[in-house]
Parts: structure tokens; sequence; C-alpha cells
């Protein structure tokens, strides 16, 4: 289990009622127990425990996005990939860069990113757009560095 599932699991442990906890700890392996009894005491240890108010902020929202790189370096980074990875990545952060990007592609590379846009999926998990916002952005400082060469 990674890190961010431990801790969402210590928060709903910690707000089970003593004998749920119990029957919890009977059907977990040892070794995942003792994490997550040591992170749930934490979470006990801060007072009342709100299981809705508690899983509320552990929730992942998924409109949230990473930053854009700025224009210039998004546009740079962008240029050159399939039209699936443009997709991609203006979904991952920059859907209002959208417009600015195809205003500089042909027809059928503005019809090719459309597609992708519309075929594929309407928002993308926290960490791989991050992911992509900073593959993106790397890529865009590259190319501007080498332009001023």
């Amino acid at each position: 289990m990674n890190s961010d599932g431990m801790r969402q699991a210590a928060v709903l442990i910690a707000s089970l009622h003593p004998r749920d906890r119990a029957w919890m700890r009977r059907r977990l392996p040892g070794g995942w127990w003792i994490r997550l009894k040591r992170l749930s005491d934490q979470v006990r240890a801060l007072g009342s425990v709100d299981a809705t108010v508690l899983r509320d902020a552990l929730r992942e929202t998924r409109d949230a996005r990473p930053e854009p790189p700025p224009p210039d370096v998004l546009l740079a980074g962008l240029d050159g990939l399939s039209p699936t990875w443009v997709a991609r990545t203006l979904t991952a952060c920059a859907p209002d860069h959208r417009e600015m990007y195809l205003s500089g592609r042909s027809p059928a590379d503005q019809a090719a990113v459309e597609r992708a846009l519309r075929e594929g999926p309407d928002s993308l998990p926290p960490k791989l757009a991050a992911t992509l916002a900073r593959l993106v952005r790397q890529r865009g400082e590259r190319a501007a560095a080498e332009e001023t060469r």
C-alpha cells in the first residue's frame, strides 16, 4: 500500500468505533496493522474524529490541476507531440490554453487534436496530470534554451 493509501486507511480506522477497529485489526496482516495503528493513534490524538470531515480532507479532487507552464514554454513543450499526447497534456494542466495551441496548427492537426480531446478522458489522475505538466515544462524549457544558443 502506498503512503497516501496508508494515511487514508489510518484516518478511516481512527474514525471507527473501538470494536470495529478490533475487527479490522484481526483481518489485516500484522505489518500493516502496526503501521496503521501508529498513524491512527496520531490522528486520534488530534481530538474528536469526524469521519466525514476527515474523508473530505483526504479526498483527491479530480478538478484540481497542476499549474501549467507559461504559454511560450507550453507551446514549445507540446511542439512535435502526437495529437493524443497534446490532448492529454492540455487536459492535464492547460485546458484553457487549447485555443491558443490550436490557432497555430494546420487544419489537419487541429482536427486530430480536437478528436483526441473528444475521445480522451475529461480529467486525469492528479499524479499523472502533475507528471505531464512537469514533463511538458521541462521539454519546453529545453527547446527554449536550444533556441537561444
